[in-house]
């Protein structure tokens, strides 16, 4: 559990989700195992804001209503955090990546693919907080803020050691105070949220529901072939690696035995049998090609922002399933849960102020500096 509530600090966010899991599905504030904030409110007790006035409030700046998402007004300081981590994907903190971007049409692209993800990361939030109220769960009541305060003190007393340790470690990760506190403020809902639907029976939940819609199609079983962009290697000679890779697999050589040795995902070599997982659990583009092939069939080369992936289908076990019962069934009602949050977004209306055309790379880059 220790690991879900670090990886959101120091550094960047997604760096230090793609530590957790290479393919898990990044979004700067992911679903992470919806228990933690539960958890952490019943072991701590409530405080108040006892560090209150010793934090600095979000500037006047920082609070410009950059967009309106349902009845949502979204500030600056918000959109700022969501942007820069999902920039550092692509260009890893380092912003001369982008230096080409006015004739480079790919990386023009990559940043209306930055723009979109923000939004739907946002529309996420405002979802979760809208479909709360549905089931008499108030984000901005008492007990959702006691239990927020509990974190936040969490963090400077056990965590970090203090006030300044705190805030340097929140602001590394491109947030102040108020975006912590409105994440896990997000966290805590999430976790009510779900809570609340499964205790209503909306999501089917029976076991032999779950375990027919884990072996007839509703998961997939998948091993892979990784060439990571790691820092000092170039997507040119990561590609012509991949391809050789995919050569090999045309000649007929062992798909392991390849994974081996061309691989660089370490959890195919802890885990040689590979992944077993449903609709939303990892990156977009991995779970995609995926799903998309017959059980025995190879991928071509599949491009993500951490490299190139050679993908085989798997069978699904009957008996890997029973040994992993529990766990399969969480992913599955977790999934459940993010598809009535995603349908939910997809209702609510984006509405631009007219900050947000003023929000260039070169803006938002240089916006805490």
């Amino acid at each position: 559990m220790e690991r879900y509530r670090n990886m959101y600090l120091k550094n960047n966010t997604f760096r230090h989700i793609k530590d957790v899991s290479p393919f898990m599905k990044v979004a700067c504030v992911t679903f992470a195992f919806l228990l933690l904030i539960c958890t952490l409110s019943l072991l701590l007790c409530s405080c108040g804001d006892k560090y209150e006035k010793v934090i600095p409030k979000s500037t006047s700046d920082d609070l410009r209503v950059v967009m309106t998402i349902g009845d949502y007004e979204i500030p600056l300081d918000l959109y700022y955090y969501y942007f820069m981590n999902y920039k550092n994907q692509y260009d890893g903190g380092d912003n001369s990546y982008w230096d080409d971007i006015e004739t480079n049409a790919n990386k023009a692209a990559e940043l209306e693919e930055i723009r979109a993800s923000v939004v739907e990361s946002i529309k996420d939030c405002a979802a979760t907080f809208d479909l709360c109220l549905k089931y008499d769960i108030d984000p901005d009541g008492k007990s959702v803020k006691s239990a927020v305060n509990d974190v936040v003190t969490d963090y400077i007393e056990n965590q970090f050691g203090g006030v300044e340790e705190y805030l340097e470690n929140i602001e590394s990760a491109y947030m102040n105070d108020s975006v912590f506190r409105y994440i896990m403020k997000y966290f805590e809902c999430q976790t009510r949220l779900y809570q609340a639907i499964i205790e209503a029976g909306t999501i089917p939940s029976d076991d032999e529901t779950v375990f027919n819609y884990i072996i007839n199609g509703g998961f997939c079983h998948a091993k892979q072939i990784l060439i990571k962009n790691d820092e000092g290697e170039t997507p040119a000679d990561n590609f012509a690696k991949a391809k050789e890779a995919l050569n090999s697999v045309s000649t007929g050589i062992d798909f392991d035995t390849l994974v081996a040795k061309y691989g660089e995902d370490m959890n195919m070599i802890t885990s040689p049998d590979g992944y077993y997982f449903t609709h939303g659990e990892l990156i977009e583009a991995f779970e995609e090609a995926a799903f998309a092939l017959d059980v025995g069939e190879i991928s071509g080369i599949v491009e993500s922002h951490l490299g190139y992936h050679i993908i085989m289908r798997c069978e699904i076990d009957p008996e890997h399933v029973v040994n992993n019962f529990d766990e399969l069934k969480e992913s599955y009602l977790v999934s459940k849960f993010r598809e009535k949050v995603s349908s939910h977004a997809k209702e609510l209306p984006v509405t631009t102020k007219p900050l947000y055309d003023e929000l260039t790379l070169d803006y938002l880059t240089s916006y805490k500096k």
